[in-house]
């Protein structure tokens, strides 16, 4: 990767470093959709393909949209990973400029490029799937219940199916709360957003976070 970015993502700027054959260029664009344009362009005029940035919960939201449209699928950083990254640089000053930069060169150098491999989205992607799953089958179960009332000499029937919803409940919760305890650790800013977002809950918040 001779040519990558790295973005500095806040709530109304977006801090960019270009890393083109380790010589860092920096520019700052506002985090709106006219930002976005811009930075997009200066991504294509200078034919830049990897795109890196933290995971800053409803502050990358809308960018991450928008680069996606544009057909990039951009890297989402642990902002932990690059805390600690950072610090092994030694960097003089924490600006939102040199924050750029550290994100730019943790991708530039790091050996294993796991984290890169996959977007959060596909982490948890069998987590949400098999929950969906499982409110299919409660539902599916729960008519077939109903429709077994209205028959004669089912009771065996709906007393071993109502078992079967039972464990399918205890399963669900066992798989939702163990991808919270995930979620907050990929995401460490999950309270924030969810304390930020009124009327949000746990339950929308799995399925919202990692799109």
């Amino acid at each position: 990767m001779s040519k990558l970015c790295g973005i500095d993502v806040s709530k109304s700027t977006l801090d960019v470093c270009l890393l083109i054959k380790d010589i860092p260029i920096y520019s700052i664009f506002n985090n709106d959709e006219n930002g976005h344009f811009d930075l997009v362009k200066l991504l294509h005029s200078n034919s830049i393909e990897t795109v890196g940035f933290e995971s800053t919960g409803v502050y990358h939201k809308k960018l991450h949209l928008y680069l996606s449209n544009n057909g990039y699928v951009p890297f989402i950083i642990n902002p932990l990973s690059i805390s600690h990254f950072r610090k092994s640089l030694k960097i003089q000053g924490k600006t939102d400029k040199t924050d750029a930069y550290a994100i730019a060169y943790y991708i530039l150098k790091g050996d294993d490029l796991s984290f890169l491999t996959y977007p959060t989205r596909d982490f948890f992607k069998a987590y949400t799937t098999s929950i969906i799953q499982l409110d299919k089958q409660k539902r599916q179960l729960g008519n077939l219940i109903h429709s077994l009332e209205l028959r004669e000499d089912t009771d065996v029937l709906i007393l071993e199916l109502n078992k079967t919803i039972s464990s399918i409940v205890d399963t669900r919760k066992v798989l939702f709360d163990h991808t919270i305890v995930m979620m907050k650790e990929q995401c460490p800013e999950y309270d924030l957003i969810k304390n930020d977002i009124k009327g949000v809950g746990d339950t929308l918040l799995v399925f919202l976070l990692p799109f």
